[in-house]
């Protein structure tokens, strides 16, 4: 169907994931480093008594907000039904699958749906081996830029924590946003990181980490 207008969707589509392995991620300090333990298993190891810190930044691909979107969704039903009392005027997105019924489906839309990508959670996997680690935090936040304005970075609220204790096999542990919001700021940056520290006798391996999200870019 061939269109001048512009559609748009109010619901998101979900079940979106991007894997990031070790070989995606950056590091800080001297002390991790990319090592083959087998084949296709590869990770950022740390052995006894060192530390560092784990970078993975996501939200690259952003839909900013079109103000003039909306005014652009009215002149259509305003021409069809004809009086201001239905401004702004195109009707709101109707919930699940038609035929619908009563006059719901006229309640006109107020503001445009937010756009982009919807983080929901952060999934990190990793091993501590050895000696429970002393250091093993998560943190997730937000940094806009602006032209000769001081950095403004601010915490993004999550709940979970990444284990320190020493198991056999790799943690798949899932890190969850308390609040998700569509990233639709410009020039933001939106980073996860894993700070780590291990013990005399101890040693860990970072594999990866997982973002799902919603999206909606229609």
């Amino acid at each position: 169907m061939r269109s001048q207008g512009a559609f748009f969707a109010d619901t998101a589509h979900g079940g979106g994931i991007v894997f990031y392995d070790a070989s995606q991620v950056n590091v800080t300090g001297a002390n991790f480093l990319l090592t083959k333990n087998a084949v296709g298993d590869y990770s950022y190891n740390l052995t006894a008594n060192q530390s560092g810190v784990v970078v993975c930044g996501f939200a690259d691909i952003k839909r900013l907000i079109e103000t003039a979107a909306l005014a652009q969704r009215n002149a259509p039903f305003q021409e069809k039904f004809g009086t201001a009392a239905l401004t702004p005027g195109w009707p709101a997105g109707a919930a699940g699958m038609p035929p619908y019924t009563g006059s719901t489906q006229l309640t006109p839309a107020t503001g445009d749906t937010p756009k982009g990508i919807q983080i929901l959670d952060c999934t990190v996997i990793y091993l501590v081996t050895g000696a429970a680690a002393t250091t093993n935090a998560f943190t997730l936040s937000r940094t806009t830029f602006v032209n000769n304005v001081a950095l403004a970075t601010a915490a993004v609220a999550t709940t979970g924590t990444l284990a320190t204790a020493t198991q056999a096999n790799p943690y798949v542990t899932k890190i969850t946003v308390n609040t998700p919001v569509f990233e639709t700021t410009d020039n933001t940056d939106l980073v996860a990181e894993v700070n780590v520290a291990t013990t005399a006798s101890g040693a860990y391996r970072f594999y990866g980490i997982a973002w799902h999200f919603n999206l909606n870019f229609d």
